[in-house]
């Protein structure tokens, strides 16, 4: 079995979604989420792109958004971007840059995912509630990614 078949068996196995499911992947433009994304592309998911430019890191932060543009637009995908004044709400609210991002990015997917409007839409009722439900998906979907770079690097471990 292949990346790919052990992805979607994964996938089916752990009832994560379907491929009559619309998704929303967050991609920072990082290795695991592009990989998660190349996944459910080759696997024939209907999703939309998320990512959140936290203005932290200069032309770095501006490279991953052109990055996720441009994979968007490799697979014919909606991108949505936010750009967040992380540091200017760190300093407001009196938390770490860390906690600030963590804060900024799960208002911000509460906001696609669990308005009645939402456009990501999913047999999945908890899907379409609130942001406090995305969670254990969120979870989940680590847990395939986990699956999914473990296989292609090698590493899948059996009994």
């Amino acid at each position: 079995m292949n990346l790919l078949q052990h992805f979607k068996a994964f996938i089916k196995q752990e009832n994560l979604f379907s491929t009559k499911d619309r998704l929303l992947l967050a991609v920072s433009g990082g290795i695991d989420s592009a990989v998660l994304c190349e996944l459910c592309q080759q696997g024939g998911y209907d999703f939309m792109i998320a990512h959140c430019n936290f203005q932290l890191r200069g032309a770095e932060s501006e490279r991953d958004e052109a990055f996720v543009r441009a994979m968007a637009k490799r697979y014919n995908k909606t991108v949505l971007v936010k750009r967040f004044e992380t540091d200017s709400y760190a300093a407001q609210h009196k938390v770490s840059v860390q906690v600030a991002a963590r804060e900024l990015r799960y208002a911000w997917f509460g906001e696609l995912v669990g308005s009645p409007e939402s456009v990501v839409n999913s047999q999945n009722t908890e899907l379409n509630t609130d942001a406090s439900r995305l969670a254990p998906h969120a979870s989940r979907s680590a847990l395939a990614l986990a699956l999914a770079l473990a296989l292609a690097l090698g590493s899948w471990a059996t009994g």
